[in-house]
């Protein structure tokens, strides 16, 4: 696979993620009349205090949510990329990422 379609097919899923979770928000509080959004103070501070807290400091259900939304939008890309990486450096790997490379 081509650096560009696997940096269109991380960037289709990475839009993916985003779209999934604006819709999640939302239904997470309500519009004002005059048309910006209000958010549930409860969820104002659930999401503060996981966005100021390390993967490794989260509670298991929400490391849990948080590895299935990666499976669920980066699986395919995952595979097809550790499939082309195989045996590669990991300088070569964020190159790669950075489409540096050149085939």
């Amino acid at each position: 696979m081509d650096n560009e379609k696997l940096m269109n097919e991380f960037g289709n899923a990475m839009h993916e993620v985003w779209s999934h979770w604006m819709k999640h928000l939302f239904t997470q509080g309500w519009y004002n009349p005059d048309g910006t959004f209000r958010i549930k103070r409860d969820r104002v501070e659930q999401w503060k205090r996981q966005m100021n807290t390390q993967f490794s400091k989260l509670s298991e259900e929400e490391q849990n949510t948080d590895i299935k939304v990666f499976q669920d939008f980066f699986g395919k890309q995952i595979v097809n990329f550790s499939e082309e990486l195989a045996g590669a450096t990991a300088d070569k790997i964020i190159d790669k990422l950075k489409g540096r490379i050149n085939e």
